[in-house]
């Protein structure tokens, strides 16, 4: 093809090099990215100097908010680990392939491994520390075997295996993990590097000793977090890599302060995100070096971008988009959340940010927030909290944790980020909230939300060897039917009761799951003027027990106490249904107080003893501050010390003792 005469090959060497330059390729011939993910566990942004903290100073995360972008606006899909990291390494929100509960082990396939792109790409991937992808079942632990080029103890970038491959690695570190914070008393702490006096509390919860302890024994980690980064940017510079490295530093998700970690609140989803590129990659940032960027990103936005990065195309598949790099998209108009347990506690809510306004939806708001878990509550500021709250000293915002949810809340962020003003029911917001309702309506249908299978049905498909993402849709589970069940159940509208009477029918488990949990939720709310017929018989041994137990629970509300107590009384185990009702029940247990106190001196099981002591407490029986022995209280100061020690984890280098010193 010839040139016209007015325009010039030379003309159209300019043009093309114009337009290397202002692209997110790389010009031919530099080399691809190293790019390194630190993570970091439970602290939330407001604890970092880099997003307004002045009680301590971060100066390796200062150098890299100067040389990258602090991101505003950055998500945990879920406010608890392993969902939090499902999502992370699958590129999709965990709901997708129904991998959503904490801490439930479900049967995944090779997609699900979104990593293993880059690894069949040519990186060196390494991944230390941590993994904690609710995964379980032969194969796929044999799939995953191939996800990483190394994983494990002595996983390292610096491996001679890694020769000149460019590397993907994530490395861990557990020092701001809630474990630091959860020796049940304060008493024998060392002296904190961080005055409680002198923190400034976030007011979503009450000022009380036991709540500035733990915040500023967070804040002392934030510190040591600080130098384990620097650790890895003098390697880096000593290795003369950091000029080729793209360094993501962020949380697994929210922080440790009550009603942060594991609920749907933004203290739960929105986690500090510091990226650094190098000179010669800063043209992929999405704003300038050392400015701030509002654009929403969620954690399934993350692998993707890397693959981005990569020059690798992401899998339509996924529900993350890359926010850097060759495949770029538009930013996100909303960011999608989820939530689905603490413990035995099945409690689901979706949620939905646009940037200014937070939606939450919340599908079982016949339950409250503050039920008891065997791990979370070992915080001292927690104990400090419910023992606040039932001597009637907490003030109306605070009571609310204690509450049942309200079907839908909206909050604005921009004049209330601590989320104690629910405007769901003011007029003038109306318009918002059936956008974001709308939108979350949409998007669980849309990317066939699995998370609303009930847990039974979760296990007992596991038991049987199958995938949930395989499994619905070579059955073509009506899903969307599911879930426009499990939206009435959270509106509890009388209109309905016909609906939920029929779905006990249903050969489904979930469906049966989802029409007495609403049912659950018009006898909370006192609609329910006598109790169904169809109710008594789900007390049945061979009912799966998700159903019994809110069939029991609804007995106890509609004035048969006897019955339903004795009910949950007769399932009374470790991490079961039972406990999760009796614990929402609250002070209604009283009258088997005597049973309880003797599963709280007398069962051989600890976690027993420790939920009949939980209720025992609910009823004014017993203090706050016998919930946990000290043999407990023993046991969780050695971690404690552990985790204020041990904070230089998981380095870069195996020859480096990891011993913190």
């Amino acid at each position: 093809m010839k040139l016209n005469k007015i325009f010039t090959l030379k003309d159209l060497m300019v043009l093309l090099i114009l337009i290397g330059m202002t692209s997110n390729s790389y010009p031919q011939g530099k080399a691809k990215p190293n790019v390194l993910f630190l993570v970091i566990e439970d602290t939330s942004p407001y604890l970092f100097p880099a997003y307004g903290n002045t009680s301590i100073k971060t100066p390796n995360l200062d150098w890299l908010a100067k040389n990258g972008v602090v991101f505003n606006n950055a998500f945990a899909n879920a406010p608890y680990c392993s969902p939090a990291r499902s999502t992370l390494i699958s590129g999709t929100q965990a709901t997708v392939y129904g991998n959503d509960i904490h801490r439930e082990g479900h049967i995944q396939k090779e997609p699900y491994f979104l990593v293993k792109k880059l690894t069949d790409a040519g990186y060196f991937t390494v991944n230390k520390g941590k993994m904690d992808y609710n995964i379980t079942g032969k194969k796929t632990k044999e799939i995953l075997k191939t996800v990483w080029s190394m994983n494990g103890d002595n996983a390292t970038y610096n491996d001679p295996a890694r020769a000149a491959k460019p590397f993907f690695g994530q490395f861990n570190n557990v020092s701001t993990h809630m474990s630091r914070m959860t020796t049940i008393t304060i008493d024998r702490r060392l002296k904190c590097e961080v005055d409680p006096g002198n923190v400034i509390l976030p007011p979503h919860v009450p000022d009380l000793p036991e709540i500035r302890a733990d915040y500023a024994l967070h804040l002392e980690g934030v510190q040591n977090i600080d130098e384990w980064v620097g650790v890895f940017l003098d390697d880096l510079k000593e290795r003369k890599l950091l000029e080729n490295t793209i360094i993501f530093f962020f949380s697994d998700h929210g922080g440790c302060l009550p009603r942060g970690k594991a609920f749907p609140y933004d203290t739960g989803h929105r986690v500090p995100m510091i990226v650094y590129a190098p000179e010669r990659y800063k043209n992929q940032l999405p704003v300038a070096i050392g400015e701030r960027s509002d654009r929403m990103v969620s954690f399934d936005d993350f692998i993707p971008t890397v693959l981005s990065l990569a020059g690798v195309k992401p899998p339509n598949y996924v529900t993350g988009k890359p926010f850097m790099g060759k495949y770029t998209e538009e930013a996100r108009e909303y960011v999608y959340t989820f939530r689905t347990n603490t413990e035995m506690h099945f409690d689901p809510s979706r949620g939905v940010h646009d940037g200014e306004y937070h939606y939450i939806r919340n599908y079982t708001p016949h339950k409250i927030h503050a039920l008891t878990q065997s791990f979370q509550w070992q915080m001292p500021a927690q104990l400090a909290w419910d023992k606040s709250y039932m001597a009637g000293n907490t003030s109306i915002s605070h009571n609310s944790y204690y509450e049942p949810h309200p079907t839908e809340a909206l909050y604005n962020l921009k004049s209330d980020p601590w989320e104690q003003n629910n405007l769901a029911a003011e007029p003038a917001y109306q318009t918002k909230l059936a956008e974001l309702r709308e939108a979350n309506n949409r998007y669980i249908r849309q990317v066939k939300d699995l998370g609303f299978l009930s847990w039974e049905e979760r296990t007992a498909l596991t038991q049987q060897g199958k995938d949930f993402y395989s499994w619905a849709r070579e059955i073509n589970y009506p899903l969307s039917d599911l879930i426009s069940l499990a939206e009435k159940a959270s509106d509890g509208k009388m209109e309905d009761l016909p609906i939920f009477l029929d779905n006990l029918k249903s050969d489904k488990s979930s469906f049966r799951f989802w029409g007495i949990s609403g049912l659950a939720h018009l006898a909370q709310r006192g609609k329910l003027k006598a109790i169904p017929k169809e109710i008594r018989p789900l007390l049945d041994p061979n009912e799966d027990e998700d159903v019994s137990a809110l069939a029991a629970e609804i007995l106890v509300r509609m004035g048969e106490e006897e019955r339903g107590l004795r009910f949950l009384l007769s399932k009374f185990k470790p991490m079961g249904f039972a406990i999760s009702s009796l614990e929402n029940l609250w002070y209604k247990t009283t009258p088997i107080e005597n049973e309880l106190i003797s599963l709280a001196t007398e069962s051989q099981d600890e976690k027993t003893r420790l939920f009949a002591r939980s209720l025992l407490i609910k009823q004014g029986k017993m203090g706050v501050g016998e919930l946990y022995g000290q043999k407990q209280i023993d046991k969780n100061y050695k971690t404690y010390l552990n985790r204020v020690d041990n904070y230089l984890q998981n380095l870069p280098n195996t020859e480096v003792l990891d011993n913190g010193k």
